[in-house]
């Protein structure tokens, strides 16, 4: 692995590494909530060390009281957590070397804890000469930053920095720089890494190699990230190959939602990252042979048109796509506005589809109207069919649904190695397909039902192949070590994986 440039930076395979390869482990230059998603009710219930929450059920059903910081009175889950490193050697070593030391936060508690990374950095720059270097030498896009929006969040941060420090009172810390400032903004908005601990739970963190990785809307790397197993090793992340990585290969992560269409993950990174993707995936009008931008046409409305690339366009300019019929007798053009205004009126379609079969095979019946039957959003809308199919008492009898569904399984499953071969990114989508798989195997022989052992137990082979799509779906969950909502289908599985193999061991005695 290489370095390339100052600002622009890559990292570079120095040599052929197989899928799963761990590359490199990375620790934070600094982390904190993510600005503007934690409510006033949460804040107050998040510890600012590990960031679990500090009031969790005990097992007698009593709640357990908070543990605030015996040093700054900042709120914590546990003693532990007041020697937590970041806490430990930067709010907390603020306010308790404060002039008024012991005292209450009164007031600034809120804008401590809703500006805690920006914050952070500040007393980084103070603190750590070495940590500070490393930040500052990250990309901040300060030249292009200079919009009335950009300037404005400038101002804001900077006077609460500001009040916060005057409030503190600490000699060493009661000026701020407002060019500082900037740069600390426009490093994490185009750096950070967001990273979800819990539902209610959000971070931002930055790395000294990771954050600095190319993006690509076809990733070749999977990361995840590690719970504290030290104090002061918290949120490590590890990198691994998502595929085969030749010599010389850029390795790349993806900043976007790679189930979107290339207008939107554009449009989206434009605007948060700072940059317009030209990767392999972006410059394809099939996309990788998926059609997720791919139109019906609206002149002709009998071929389909895709998205190319104007000639002579600047490449930071949001209408450098039009769409081109395919029809030799038609080549027609439709403008990227006219189709941004199609996807929104479907999108806000979509938000309407009722939780049925019938609505969202209804949805599905209209896209094909105005789009190329795998489009983007048809993946989403079928997503979620598959998992309505087999729920009520007359899909999950019908052999002609349970068929249906298969074969909507595998076509989403196409997809996915399509868009992202080594499952860098849509793991748990895959996660559920391969569930929905199992089910309708199970259902196709009659014994999805727990009271239905002795039909799976003739039927071997039937049960052999619903564990293989158990198995794989619990392969998806790898790499997931939080426990997010996502990881209740994996205990689902396992469980469902111990009925199968109770009903193999149980019909292996028969024979013998």
């Amino acid at each position: 692995m290489e370095t390339n440039g100052t600002l622009g930076r890559h990292l570079v395979a120095t040599e052929e590494i197989k899928p799963e390869f761990l590359i490199f482990k990375d620790k934070p230059i600094v982390l904190g909530p993510k600005v503007d998603t934690i409510s006033a009710e949460i804040q107050e219930d998040v510890c600012v060390g590990c960031y679990s929450s500090f009031r969790p059920e005990s097992e007698n059903g009593s709640i357990k009281p908070k543990v605030p910081c015996p040093h700054c009175d900042l709120p914590l889950c546990s003693e532990a957590c007041s020697q937590q490193y970041f806490h430990r050697n930067f709010e907390c070593r603020l306010i308790r070397d404060s002039e008024n030391a012991p005292y209450s936060l009164g007031g600034i508690r809120t804008e401590i804890l809703q500006n805690l990374i920006y914050l952070r950095c500040i007393l980084i720059s103070q603190m750590d000469q070495k940590l500070w270097s490393g930040l500052t030498d990250m990309a901040s896009n300060s030249e292009i930053r200079t919009e009335n929006v950009h300037l404005d969040k400038t101002k804001e941060v900077y006077d609460l920095l500001q009040k916060i420090l005057t409030n503190v009172n600490n000699p060493e810390f009661l000026q701020v720089d407002k060019s500082d400032v900037h740069t600390i903004i426009g490093v994490h908005e185009t750096n950070a890494v967001e990273v979800k601990l819990a539902p209610n739970v959000e971070l931002t963190v930055l790395y000294p190699l990771f954050s600095i990785m190319e993006h690509s809307c076809f990733p070749n790397v999977k990361y995840y990230f590690v719970p504290a197993n030290s104090k002061d090793q918290f949120l490590e992340v590890y990198v691994r190959a998502a595929t085969k990585l030749k010599k010389g290969e850029h390795l790349a992560i993806s900043y976007t939602n790679i189930l979107w269409s290339t207008q939107k993950r554009r449009e989206h990174l434009k605007r948060s990252k700072y940059l317009w993707c030209r990767c392999v995936r972006c410059m394809d009008p099939t996309e990788l042979d998926t059609n997720f931008s791919t139109i019906l046409c609206p002149s002709c409305k009998k071929s389909y048109a895709l998205p190319f690339q104007r000639i002579g366009v600047k490449e930071n300019e949001k209408e450098d796509m039009h769409w081109k019929c395919l029809a030799t007798t038609c080549g027609k053009i439709c403008e990227a506005w006219q189709v941004k205004r199609m996807d929104l009126k479907m999108a806000e379609l979509v938000t309407r589809v009722g939780n049925s079969i019938g609505s969202s095979k209804e949805m599905l019946s209209k896209m094909e109207e105005l789009v190329h039957p795998q489009y983007y959003m048809a993946f989403v809308v079928n997503h979620s069919l598959i998992q309505m199919y087999g729920r009520d008492l007359f899909s999950g009898k019908d052999k002609g649904d349970l068929e249906e569904k298969l074969k909507i399984c595998n076509e989403l499953l196409n997809t996915i190695k399509k868009l992202d071969p080594g499952m860098a990114r849509l793991n748990i989508y895959a996660a559920v397909i391969y569930f929905e798989m199992h089910s309708a195997i199970l259902a196709m022989a009659g014994g999805e039902n727990d009271d239905d052992f002795h039909v799976l137990r003739k039927n071997v082979e039937t049960v052999h192949l619903a564990r293989l799509y158990l198995s794989k779906c619990i392969d998806c969950f790898e790499y997931e070590l939080f426990d997010l909502p996502e990881k209740k289908l994996k205990t689902l599985a396992s469980k469902k994986m111990e009925y199968l193999n109770l009903i193999l061991k149980h019909g292996a005695k028969n024979r013998r």
